[in-house]
């Protein structure tokens, strides 16, 4: 699905990548077309080795396609987005928490990136803290002293305390319990439209992307294979990779 650019969409055209598996490069994504609105919330659906992750790391910048373009904001291809306008929620909040500083000190750190310091840092941490559902009295702690649901919202404020236009979320409740998941799909939905932001929310569990997504794009070998509305996607799919991957996980919840 490609559409003229806007301001901030995402536009990937006839996009390949190539990554390196052992002593051969292959194929991560073939040829892919594919618009992502400003505002829309968007889930990228598929198994592994199908070509999410790769997704992932061409919208954050961090790897080149061979072949296409892919433009980020004002529809002039571009490979580095402007710096905060995307914030990133990591599968395992414990690589992107250092363990030896506190929960202060992993807010901060992208702030400083972007030279606040002081006041300003103090506001936009404990607004985005807010959003997520965390008391203040976390700050002195560090990552090891919160529950798995704890972290990964941590990991979620930082991401936000960039003020960014769009996140991009990688398996974010991958290894929480139903209760924590839950409320992390909950918190993501809330905020996102609250702040209208852009949403790419990478998985391979199509009922955490129902619960958080009106969109959803298919991935198989590379390729995109299906994309249309959540609800159509569930209750009418197309092809069968869509339908082995739903039905696949439907004793999962």
């Amino acid at each position: 699905m490609t559409s003229a650019a806007e301001p901030g969409s995402l536009i990937f055209s006839n996009i390949t990548v190539e990554r390196r598996r052992g002593r051969h490069r292959v194929a991560a994504l073939r040829n892919v077309n594919l618009t992502i609105k400003q505002g829309e919330h968007v889930g990228i659906l598929g198994q592994s080795g199908s070509g999410k992750s790769t997704l992932l790391l061409v919208v954050l910048g961090l790897l080149a396609p061979i072949t296409g373009s892919y433009s980020y904001g004002d529809g002039t291809p571009s490979l580095k987005p402007a710096r905060g306008s995307i914030g990133a929620i990591p599968q395992d909040p414990g690589s992107s928490l250092d363990p030896s500083y506190s929960i202060a000190w992993s807010l901060r750190e992208p702030l400083r990136v972007l030279g606040l310091k002081g006041a300003a840092a103090d506001t936009r941490i404990s607004e985005a803290l807010h959003d997520v559902g965390l008391p203040e009295s976390l700050l002195d702690r560090r990552p090891h002293e919160l529950s798995g649901g704890e972290r990964q919202r941590v990991a979620f404020a930082r991401a936000l305390v960039l003020e960014p236009r769009t996140l991009v979320a990688d398996e974010p409740t991958s290894a929480l319990d139903i209760s924590s998941k839950l409320t992390v799909l909950a918190t993501l939905r809330r905020i996102t439209g609250e702040r209208s932001l852009t949403l790419v929310f990478v998985s391979h569990d199509p009922f955490a992307l129902q619960a958080t997504c009106d969109r959803i794009v298919v991935l198989h070998e590379g390729s995109v294979v299906e994309d249309g509305p959540t609800a159509e996607i569930f209750e009418s799919p197309h092809h069968e990779q869509t339908r082995r991957i739903i039905e696949g996980a439907s004793s999962t919840w």
